[in-house]
């Protein structure tokens, strides 16, 4: 949530702190019943380097749809852990066919953070 993420992280307790907070959030939105529809960018990364529990995550996300069907998740990230992908209604698996980045842009806000 702003603080910031790295491949090579510098604090992984501080990392994982965050990952806790942000997912925290995400099931307070979750529970709120004010929203059709709910993004959660990157969690898919959190996930695989096992930042949060997946059992925890499933079971929360499987209780919630339970009470609010019409409830859309979508998680972004690579590499999501198999059992992710066997709970999920949709999976998609984007491929870069070109980017700024290579032309010199870096990271834009509102685009890539």
């Amino acid at each position: 949530m702003g603080a910031g993420f790295t491949w090579d992280t510098q604090d992984k307790t501080v990392d994982i702190r965050t990952s806790e907070e942000t997912w925290e959030l995400c099931v307070e939105k979750m529970r709120s019943e004010e929203y059709d529809l709910l993004v959660f960018d990157e969690l898919v990364y959190v996930l695989d380097y096992k930042f949060l529990d997946l059992t925890e995550v499933l079971a929360e996300i499987k209780a919630i749809r339970e009470k609010q069907p019409h409830l859309h998740i979508i998680m972004t990230g690579r590499n999501a852990p198999a059992e992710l992908v066997e709970a999920a209604d949709l999976v998609t698996e984007m491929k870069e066919i070109k980017h700024p980045f290579h032309a010199g842009i870096y990271a834009q806000q509102g685009i890539e953070f």
